[in-house]
């Protein structure tokens, strides 16, 4: 490895739940890289198949490996039991059905020292089950950026930044914390779009932002993710994580920013309440106030205006 100083020590957090078909090769593709001062923190959380066993095994092989096994919680739980975890000055996750480039944390540690930026996200291949390689995540931005930028793209898009994911990033985490003086942990309530609000933390205490076009992470496209799984009920809490996207945008965006972020708040709020408008749990409805100016707004489509209307006289019918 072409480094002529110590490097420092990268903790690499893999949660895991059910993950014995795919599991060893996820842990081997980490501990198998180029840049080898890893801390991997494997969190099991509450496997009922040999997860939790395989993982104990891999930790007897490497000492850099280090398991711990909680109750069934999410994966939030699960990635929050590994930030206060970890030793290292660099943190990245990968998820457990998923592996990576033998040299991808090499590629970007070497990035964040010649841009000295604090988070650098890479492009991933998306990868089918028959093992076939089928696209890319379409980033178009690429360099450094303002971590506003980034931060507004990834709730108003979804990968053109590199999208809202933990695991194609490389975070310099002794810096953001020693700047946030506190772990930014993931919201455990969120099931839905809560990596994007812990990314979005994440950037409000960093300075600048390098996104490389290399294909580092080879992401597994599974018919049991939870981007699979989305009940009606999953789809109203998606609207909690909304909300909090959108009052974390009203601190630290101007006026013309939040012309933009409110646009794709309405949209996400109406689209999600039209797609279920018919179901009980529309009793979790609220903050209309938010959108009384929809219908003036002259960046929201007349589709989501007669929308919000047909939401709006639904829902006072009802009452």
């Amino acid at each position: 490895m072409p480094f002529t100083e110590k490097i420092p020590l990268l903790s690499v957090i893999v949660p895991a739940y059910n993950s014995e078909k795919t599991i060893y090769s996820c842990v081997i593709s980490i501990c198998n890289q180029t840049y080898s001062n890893l801390d991997i923190v494997i969190v099991d959380d509450g496997s009922t198949d040999e997860t939790y066993n395989i993982c104990r095994e891999l930790e007897k092989q490497d000492s850099r490996i280090r398991v711990v096994r909680q109750e069934n919680s999410g994966p939030s739980k699960a990635r929050n039991t590994g930030i206060k975890m970890i030793k290292g000055e660099l943190l990245a996750f990968v998820d457990a059905d998923d592996t990576i480039k033998p040299d991808m944390y090499e590629i970007m540690y070497n990035i964040m020292c010649e841009s000295d930026c604090d988070v650098i996200i890479c492009d991933a291949e998306c990868i089918d089950k028959t093992n076939r390689i089928t696209s890319s995540l379409d980033i178009v931005h690429f360099g450094v950026f303002d971590p506003k930028f980034v931060a507004k793209k990834i709730i108003c898009t979804n990968n053109l930044c590199g999208g809202g994911f933990p695991w194609n990033k490389l975070i310099n985490y002794k810096q953001i914390f020693e700047k946030s003086n506190k772990n930014i942990l993931f919201n455990e309530n969120f099931v839905i779009y809560e990596d994007k609000c812990w990314l979005i933390d994440i950037l409000e205490f960093s300075e600048k932002v390098y996104i490389t076009d290399k294909k580092l992470y080879n992401y597994v496209i599974s018919s049991t993710s939870l981007s699979h799984d989305v009940t009606v009920k999953k789809r109203m809490l998606a609207l909690n994580a909304w909300d909090y996207m959108y009052e974390r945008a009203n601190i630290l965006f101007d006026k013309i920013d939040m012309v933009d972020i409110f646009k794709k708040y309405t949209e996400a709020y109406i689209n999600n309440l039209w797609m279920f408008r018919f179901q009980k749990e529309n009793c979790m409805l609220k903050k209309w106030y938010y959108f009384r100016r929809t219908r003036k707004s002259s960046s929201i489509s007349v589709k989501l205006k007669i929308k919000y209307l047909l939401l709006y006289y639904y829902l006072e019918i009802k009452r």
